[in-house]
């Protein structure tokens, strides 16, 4: 009888010393996810990009042949590549600004500043200003992806913005 109740408690013993193993193993299991976490935060969707100081009602984005202005179809933020041209940045102000440059960056998909403008905006000038464009005179050249436009006026961000060449 002694044999049998030894028994069962070297199993019951067993049993507990398991119990015990997983637990521990799974106590291991969470301090190494919870770690994981605290050095690799999930990464929360980022703001948008646009941005417009106070006065500044906004970049529009259309495209049209190189050189013609007067050709835009409507703002858009997504281009198909198969049509896309020269894309133009048409930022609006308020009329009447003071005197000074506006300058003006288009960066590629890859983050590199690929044209670079300064543009003079004076008293009586119009609400819109004009005339930033980058691309090519036949449509398919631009590589896929997204593509930023900064305004700046002395060394200050006032607008910036974001527009996507598709395939579609």
């Amino acid at each position: 009888m002694q044999t049998g109740s030894m028994s069962d408690r070297s199993m019951r013993w067993r049993s507990l010393a398991a119990k015990l193993l997983i637990g521990l193993a799974g106590v291991a299991l969470i301090a190494l996810a919870v770690s994981f976490l605290v050095f690799n935060p999930p990464r929360l969707p980022q703001p948008p990009l646009f941005r417009v100081a106070p006065g500044v009602s906004g970049i529009g984005f259309f495209n049209a042949s190189c050189g013609q202005r007067d050709d835009k179809h409507g703002y858009s933020y997504h281009f198909a590549k198969r049509d896309a041209r020269c894309i133009f940045a048409e930022l609006h102000v308020p009329p009447n600004m003071p005197e000074t440059t506006i300058h003006v960056i288009f960066y590629d998909v890859n983050g590199q500043v690929m044209y670079k403008e300064n543009l003079p905006l004076g008293k009586g000038s119009s609400a819109t200003i004009v005339g930033v464009y980058e691309g090519w005179d036949e449509p398919g050249h631009w590589q896929l992806g997204i593509y930023r436009v900064e305004f700046l006026v002395e060394g200050e961000l006032i607008a910036a913005d974001e527009f996507q060449i598709r395939d579609h």
